[in-house]
C-alpha cells in the first residue's frame, strides 16, 4: 500500500489533472508500492493520449518519492516558483492558482492537511477556509505568506480592459497599453497614436512617477507577510531585468522569490541555472521597455522596445495597428463599457484625452 497523498501526487504527476476521491482511494489500497502505481498510470491510454509528461494550466507538479512535499499558492507566478524549487531542491512540489478555489475546492483543503510546507500567497475573506486569517489561526500548519510581485514602474503603460475571465485582447494578448487605449477611444489615427509615445507625454502624465510609487505599494502589501521580496528589487531593478510584464517576473525574480521561500523553511536551495528553467510567464507576452524609461532611470539592460508574444517580434507600429483592428471588430462604445471603472480610473490617470 502506499499514503493517500502520494496516490493522489503520483496520479497528477502521470496525468496531469487530480483523480476522483473513490479512484484515489482504490489506488492507494491496492498499489502495493509507489513505482507499481507509476507503471499503471503510465502505462495508461489518458496517459498516451496526453503526452510524455502532462501538466494542466495553472498548475505544477514534482513528485519525488520518499520526499517532503511543498503546496505553493497564488496568481501565475505560483506554478513558476513551484519549478524553480523542483529545479533546486530535492523536495515534491505543486503551484497551483487560487483563481480555481471555488471549483476545487476540496482538493485545496485535502492538499493543505497533507503536505510539510506551504508558501501562500495573502488571500482575502472570499477565500472562506484558505483565507488568510483563517489560516493564520491554524499552529498545525508549516505555513508562510508572501505577496505576488506586481511592478509598474518599468512598465507604466500596461493596464487590463474586461474583468476576470472577460479580459479584451489587444495586439499583444490580455495587456492593453493606456496611451494607445485612449487615442483609440478619442478617435486619434494611429500615426497620431504613434506620435503621443514620447517623453514629454510620459513626463506630463507622470509614467516616471510610477517607479517610486510602485516600491511604496510594494512595501505596504509586504507589510503582512512573512517574507519580502522588495529589497532584492530594489537592489537589482535597475541592473538586471527582473519583470517581462507588470506581473510577470524574469526567471532571475523567480529564482530568488524561490530561494527565499526556501530559506524561510530552511530548506537547502542549490544554485541552478534559473533560465534552464521553463516558465510560462516568459513563453507570455513580454511588454516593451521603452527608450525614455531605461534612459530615466539608467536601466543596464533593454529588451529592444519591441513586444513579444508566442514567439513572435514586433513593433509599436504593428502593435497599434493590430490592437485598432480587434478594438474596431467591438466597437467603441461597447468597448469602453466592458472596462471596470478602476480600469478607466487607471486609463484616464494624468491624461486629458
Amino acid at each position: 500500500m502506499i499514503s493517500r497523498s502520494d496516490s493522489q501526487w503520483m496520479f497528477f504527476y502521470q496525468l496531469g489533472r487530480f483523480g476522483e476521491a473513490k479512484t484515489i482511494d482504490h489506488y492507494a489500497a491496492h498499489s502495493k508500492d509507489a513505482s507499481e502505481l507509476r507503471s499503471i498510470l503510465y502505462k495508461s491510454e489518458e496517459r498516451k493520449i496526453k503526452g510524455i509528461s502532462p501538466q494542466a494550466p495553472g498548475k505544477f507538479m514534482a513528485f519525488r518519492e520518499n520526499s517532503k512535499k511543498m503546496l505553493v499558492l497564488g496568481n501565475c507566478q505560483a506554478s513558476n516558483i513551484a519549478r524553480q524549487i523542483a529545479a533546486a531542491t530535492d523536495l515534491s512540489v505543486l503551484g497551483m492558482e487560487v483563481m480555481n478555489y471555488q471549483s476545487e475546492k476540496d482538493i485545496f483543503l485535502e492538499l493543505i492537511e497533507s503536505v510539510d510546507y506551504i508558501a501562500c500567497c495573502l488571500l482575502s475573506p472570499n477565500f472562506e477556509e484558505i483565507a488568510t486569517q483563517n489560516l493564520r489561526k491554524r499552529d498545525d500548519l508549516n505555513i508562510l505568506f508572501y505577496c505576488p510581485m506586481f511592478f509598474d514602474g518599468i512598465h507604466p503603460d500596461i493596464v487590463y480592459w474586461g474583468g476576470m475571465g472577460q479580459r479584451v485582447a489587444s495586439g499583444a494578448g490580455d495587456y492593453h497599453s493606456r496611451l494607445v487605449l485612449n487615442s483609440y477611444f478619442a478617435e486619434k489615427s494611429e500615426k497620431e497614436c504613434l506620435d503621443i509615445l514620447n517623453v514629454n507625454t510620459y513626463q506630463n502624465i507622470g509614467y516616471f512617477d510610477e517607479f517610486d510609487h510602485s516600491f511604496k505599494e510594494m512595501e505596504r502589501r509586504e507589510q503582512g507577510c512573512d517574507i519580502a521580496f522588495r529589497p532584492f528589487l530594489l537592489e537589482n531593478i535597475r541592473q538586471k531585468n527582473c519583470f517581462l510584464t507588470v506581473n510577470h517576473p524574469t526567471q532571475l525574480f523567480l529564482n530568488h522569490m524561490s530561494a527565499e521561500i526556501c530559506r524561510y523553511f530552511d530548506i537547502d536551495f542549490q544554485k541552478t541555472d534559473y533560465n534552464a528553467v521553463h516558465s510560462t510567464l516568459a513563453a507570455g507576452p513580454q511588454w516593451p521597455i521603452v527608450p525614455e524609461i531605461i534612459e530615466h532611470f539608467n536601466l543596464a539592460y533593454s529588451n529592444g522596445n519591441s513586444f513579444q508574444i508566442q514567439g513572435s517580434v514586433m513593433g509599436w507600429e504593428e502593435f497599434i495597428a493590430r490592437s485598432y483592428i480587434l478594438y474596431d471588430q467591438i466597437g467603441r462604445d461597447k468597448l469602453w463599457s466592458m472596462g471596470n471603472e478602476g480600469q478607466k480610473l487607471i486609463l484616464k490617470r494624468g491624461l486629458n484625452a
